[in-house]
């Protein structure tokens, strides 16, 4: 066993979230309980590289049949009123995995750490790699159990490790300047940023490993009500089998390519996922229910969550860079009258077919003439506001046709952005 966390346990976060267990347990004891362990502590909490620590452990290592390093950021590395500035964990702890990885032994990482790291540069260095977080004060039993193959560990991951901080989508706009940060991801947070952009990631979001194996077969779907009375249900049914020679649990997540749609949307959402616990051998077919939620996206014009008609793909799998099964679910959904405003766009207008045509009355009605583009002038001007586009003289349109409709089927930008400040809470 190598490694100072070993010994002197990274169990919780730094700042005022700090407690004083009763009782702390320590990876080098809960380990040596169930094996023969050789510990030396391969570098220094500090940072300072150490060369001579680094020769001690592979002194130690000699004669191992396994090599566990327990690795991580120390409590300087990350706490509450600053950011970190990198995502590596520090110089001395990788220089001691390049150098361990030469021994000859299967090399198993633990890492004690709060957030995620970069391990692209060095997991291919190992054997196995166990994301241990920050377990509290009796995570050292439950880490020695898990090694040792007492428990299964069947866990997932809940955020994307990606293969450098740079590949993150908000690398650009932290930590931002003169007292700003701008939160500009939007919905395309995690996974559905990395996903947006086809990025490569070294864990992706949903990932984890157990002591076992498991196969997907035959995803069907089963959907009763509908949008429109908005007691949709769908019933996602999995085939689930357990290949491996162990018991061992497999978290199945579903999750929903979105339809075109007519705002930005990831490329698909977790909507629904079940953790299943199978013998070695077993088979059993896992149901994961979604509702109307699992097909809504919130509508900042009509301040509510909406439905849009379209085919949605329901894919099920291990995690989300793995989804063997999918499915198609059509959607048919009345159309939302729009919430046109003085700066809706010349393509909102057009999709608005009621709106559209009571302009094209006053247009018909003033001038005996239907406002009408070109393929290619629509192409050019269609994500224009059409009142402004009103405003250019000699047109078909006024300003005057725009509000007078607008007063019907629409309401100001200034009354949108601006509610008087009685409506206020």
């Amino acid at each position: 066993m190598i490694g100072a966390f070993a010994a002197t346990p990274r169990y919780q976060g730094s700042g005022s979230s700090k407690v004083n267990p009763r009782e702390l347990d320590r990876l080098l004891d809960t380990l040596s309980a169930r094996c023969d362990v050789t510990y030396a502590p391969g570098f220094r909490l500090s940072g300072e590289l150490d060369d001579d620590l680094i020769d001690e452990a592979l002194l130690a290592a000699e004669d191992a049949e396994v090599i566990v390093a327990c690795l991580g950021l120390p409590d300087a590395e990350e706490a509450e009123g600053f950011d970190r500035t990198h995502m590596r964990i520090p110089e001395n702890q990788r220089a001691l995995v390049a150098s361990l990885s030469e021994a000859g032994k299967p090399v198993v990482v633990v890492l004690s750490n709060g957030a995620a790291v970069e391990v692209a540069d060095w997991v291919e260095e190992t054997s196995a790699l166990l994301e241990a977080w920050l377990g509290g004060e009796a995570g050292a039993l439950a880490l020695a159990q898990v090694l040792t193959g007492e428990a299964e560990p069947s866990g997932q991951l809940t955020e994307t490790l990606g293969l450098r901080l740079e590949d993150y989508p908000s690398a650009l706009m932290f930590p931002g300047e003169s007292g700003q940060v701008m939160y500009g991801e939007g919905v395309f947070v995690g996974y559905r940023g990395f996903d947006a952009l086809e990025r490569e990631v070294a864990f992706p979001f949903g990932f984890g490993l157990g002591y076992t194996t498991f196969r997907y077969d035959s995803l069907t779907l089963t959907d009763t009500g509908s949008v429109v009375t908005r007691d949709l249900r769908v019933a996602v049914s999995v085939t689930l089998t357990n290949t491996g020679e162990r018991a061992g649990a497999e978290v199945v997540q579903v999750y929903v390519r979105n339809a075109p749609a007519s705002v930005s949307r990831p490329v698909r959402e977790l909507r629904g996922y079940t953790k299943v616990w199978l013998e070695p051998g077993e088979t059993r077919t896992v149901i994961v229910g979604l509702g109307i939620d699992a097909f809504a996206f919130w509508s900042t014009p009509h301040e509510r969550f909406v439905v849009e008609s379209g085919v949605y793909a329901i894919e099920a799998g291990p995690h989300s860079r793995d989804l063997p099964l999918s499915g198609g679910l059509r959607l048919d959904v009345p159309r939302l009258p729009s919430a046109l405003h003085d700066e809706s766009t010349i393509a909102e207008w057009f999709a608005d077919t009621e709106a559209m045509e009571a302009l094209q009355a006053r247009a018909v009605a003033r001038t005996g003439e239907r406002f009408a583009l070109s393929e290619q002038m629509y192409t050019v001007v269609a994500g224009q506001p059409l009142r402004r586009f009103a405003m250019f003289p000699g047109g078909v349109l006024t300003a005057e046709d725009v509000d007078a409709v607008l007063a019907e089927y629409g309401r100001s930008v200034s009354a949108m952005l601006c509610p008087r400040r009685s409506s206020w809470p």
